[in-house]
């Protein structure tokens, strides 16, 4: 069975340019190789989704989970036999020394030891040594940026931007024990975690600070991506919370045909500012992490006098914002000439 020298695992977090980093992969695959690392195509073309699939829990269902058994009628064990044959097939004769794994869903879905656990044994069949690589982005930039995500995934609640906080942190935004938990099964030396902020990251861009870290400093040659902006601006936000109410993203464990593709019109055609808070409340937010902040700040990144910048400026004192009904229905109106369009094969008219 080959064996590589090492495996780089980028687990994340969302919203810190994942989508721009994997689309940089899967165009760069060949030169990638020529560089000694593989960035495999059997645990996805370029999001490597599969493996927080295969990891989690076999009882526990994720979106992604969902996608990855349908084509096995719901059978975990058949999707994961399936999975471990194919990534051998494509590892069997690979000339490279490096493997280059890239899924957030490994921050955001691997809730327990034991999924990550599985997570590891999956990959001791081909890795001798591992660095876990994560970028870490302030929690209440993080919350803001999400929202729209969290929209495009269902959730209908157009007024809560971020996400309240109970006795226990949010498991999203505890990076202490995200770190904690990954440093108990792949080893706290093997942590590589990273501030995703443009003073923190070599020329202030995520690819060129991650191709530094796996060596490669001179990019000529690699293909550029446009970054990523899945952002929506205020009524696009307000019409998806509303339309979510009425079109779940699946129905009996099946998704909802069309749904994608009205999500990434949205995604297309209503890009933009969308709904910000309070300083105020990006201030409170952001204060009930700063005990495990301060000890990341400690672990990994001393001598920094902060885990990261604490201006809070760009924030407006008030988090007012305008919604004009007739916008909001205006998106629903170009989405319905979309459709029609597609359907009729010919422009509708405006």
């Amino acid at each position: 069975m080959k064996s590589f020298k090492r495996c780089i695992l980028h687990i994340g977090t969302a919203k810190t340019g994942t989508t721009t980093l994997q689309a940089s992969f899967a165009a760069n695959r060949a030169r990638l190789a020529e560089h000694g690392i593989l960035y495999p195509q059997s645990p996805g073309e370029t999001n490597h989704t599969k493996l927080a699939a295969y990891a989690t829990d076999a009882g526990r269902m994720t979106p992604q989970k969902r996608f990855a058994l349908l084509r096995f009628g719901g059978n975990v064990d058949a999707f994961r036999r399936d999975l471990e044959e194919k990534m051998a097939a494509e590892f069997e004769g690979a000339s490279q020394d490096t493997l280059l794994f890239s899924n957030e869903h490994l921050q955001l879905h691997l809730a327990s030891q034991a999924e990550k656990q599985r997570l590891r044994q999956l990959l001791d069949r081909w890795c001798e040594d591992y660095r876990v690589v994560v970028y870490l982005r302030r929690q209440d930039k993080a919350a803001v940026s999400l929202y729209s995500s969290r929209l495009k995934a269902g959730e209908t609640d157009f007024d809560q931007v971020l996400p309240k906080i109970g006795r226990r942190l949010p498991a999203f935004y505890d990076y202490r024990k995200l770190l904690e938990e990954y440093g108990a099964v792949f080893g706290m030396d093997r942590l590589e975690p990273a501030i995703f902020e443009p003073d923190a990251l070599k020329d202030g861009d995520i690819v060129a600070d991650f191709y530094a870290r796996l060596g490669i400093a001179d990019l000529s040659g690699f293909k550029t991506v446009t970054p990523a902006n899945e952002s929506l601006n205020v009524e696009a936000q307000a019409f998806l919370a509303s339309f979510n109410r009425f079109v779940p993203r699946f129905v009996a464990g099946i998704p909802v045909p069309g749904r994608a593709s009205l999500i990434n019109a949205l995604g297309r055609d209503f890009t933009g500012p969308g709904r910000t808070v309070s300083r105020a409340e990006a201030e409170g937010f952001y204060a009930r992490f700063a005990d495990d902040n301060a000890w990341i700040r400690e672990t990994f990144f001393n001598p920094r006098n902060t885990l990261f910048d604490e201006d809070f400026s760009a924030y407006p004192e008030h988090a007012a914002y305008e919604l004009a009904r007739g916008n909001t229905l205006k998106v629903g109106a170009s989405l319905a000439r979309r459709v029609l369009s597609n359907a009729i094969g010919r422009p509708t008219g405006s």
